[in-house]
């Protein structure tokens, strides 16, 4: 398992066929599509995450089958059967350690119970959440010295456990900025949630250099980013604060900065996004919890557009993935303004589709900004077709150009993909 997901970091990071300037970065389709994961909260029991069973329809919509959980307190405040109900449609688990549980042990017996119940749901352990917010306590130590040999023991233990030695480590978030992670995990972490209503990739390219020195690419995932939802009633042009950067936006512009945030991320090599998170976790009436409001559906699970757009995204990379299709690049493929961003997904048959976006402004601090769609010029070395599709559109083509040689498409502020037609 960590082979693979080694392998799956370094071609991302690594990019094929980038030779040229103008040539996008590429990755296996089907490894950009096993990136795409969500937090969920199965363990709040007094919200939108009581029912297990409407949990696991809600992710069987999205067609994601990667999840961030935190390890729970005991087996006392969560159910087996909850994490039964959702590895039995093929869920993985990314579980969060709690330093409580290393103290007294419990996460072991937490993750062996998992195992042995759910054989294959265990896809990633995951060291503490933002130690910068929550300290850690371990060896009758506190912070980031005590962070540290807390996750170094838990990486020995699991080392050496039968069960759990297969397992990847994904890092601790919140940390001083170190060079190395070995022996305390096997991926960098970095939780780069954008500021202000802001395109993601800019936080996206920054996120690694905050928390690691890198003298070579270090693996890498994301743990969360994302960001709140306006009410639906909101004023129109009053935005809405949550602590000093965080921004509120609504549901479409969330919609746009959810998927640019996966092919973000798959762009600069992280191997796995979990976008924070499923569910609105409860009710807010008053509208003054925006930490209430950054789930994909809504507490009454409604899906958002958000929702609706990673939805769309998967059925699409997932019918596409068994058509044939065409690798017809020119050297020089794309010419295009350097605010557009790229990211080219190569079927396992040799077809090609290009993810194009264009990383501008959309929202401000008086609302939507919609950018106008710019030109792009494809540029083929045969004349082919091709059929463009918006994730936050629909699954039918918004558009279909025929076979040529230079092929000029409109790129908006958000990803769209173009599927080279044999």
């Amino acid at each position: 398992m960590i082979r693979a997901l080694l392998r799956m970091a370094l071609l991302a990071g690594l990019g094929i066929g980038t030779a040229h300037a103008q040539t996008p970065t590429t990755i296996p389709l089907a490894a950009f599509v096993d990136s795409l994961g969500i937090n969920i909260h199965i363990n709040y029991k007094d919200g939108a995450y009581a029912d297990a069973g409407q949990v696991a329809a809600d992710l069987r919509h999205l067609g994601i089958v990667h999840v961030r959980q935190g390890i729970p307190a005991s087996w006392g405040t969560v159910r087996p059967a909850d994490f039964t109900t959702l590895a039995q449609q093929g869920i993985r688990f990314d579980m969060v350690l709690r330093w409580e549980d290393v103290e007294n042990g419990f996460y072991q017996t937490f993750l062996h119970d998992l195992v042995q119940a759910n054989p294959g749901s265990l896809a990633a352990i995951e060291g503490f959440n933002e130690i910068n917010n929550w300290p850690v306590t371990y060896a009758g130590q506190t912070g980031p010295a005590a962070a540290q040999m807390a996750l170094q023991a838990v990486y020995a233990a699991v080392r050496a456990d039968p069960l759990l030695k297969g397992v990847p480590l994904f890092d601790m978030t919140g940390a001083p900025r170190v060079a190395r992670i070995n022996k305390r995990a096997d991926f960098a972490n970095a939780h780069p949630y954008p500021h202000n209503g802001r395109q993601p990739c800019g936080a996206v390219d920054r996120a690694f250099d905050e928390g690691y020195v890198q003298p070579a690419p270090l693996p890498r995932v994301i743990t969360e980013i994302g960001n709140f939802t306006l009410p639906r009633d909101w004023p129109a042009n009053k935005s809405w604060w949550h602590g000093y950067t965080m921004l509120g936006v609504d549901e479409a512009t969330h919609a746009k900065s959810v998927i640019a945030a996966y092919f973000c991320a798959a762009r600069a090599g992280v191997s796995r996004t979990y976008v924070y998170e499923l569910l609105d976790e409860k009710p807010d009436p008053a509208n003054t919890q925006p930490e209430m409001r950054f789930g994909v559906f809504r507490f009454d699970h409604s899906p958002k557009p958000a929702a609706t757009a990673i939805r769309n995204l998967v059925l699409l990379l997932n019918q596409a993935a068994v058509r044939p299709g065409s690798a017809a690049l020119a050297r020089d493929a794309i010419t295009a303004p350097a605010s557009v961003r790229k990211l080219l997904l190569r079927k396992q048959g040799g077809g090609l589709i290009l993810a194009l976006w264009n990383d501008v402004d959309f929202w401000s601090f008086d609302g939507p900004l919609n950018a106008a769609p710019v030109p792009v010029t494809l540029r083929l070395s045969r004349p082919v077709a091709v059929d463009i599709f918006d994730p936050l559109a629909g699954t039918a083509p918004v558009a279909r150009r025929g076979a040529a040689l230079a092929i000029d498409i409109p790129v908006p502020d958000h990803p769209i993909l173009v599927e080279l037609i044999n």
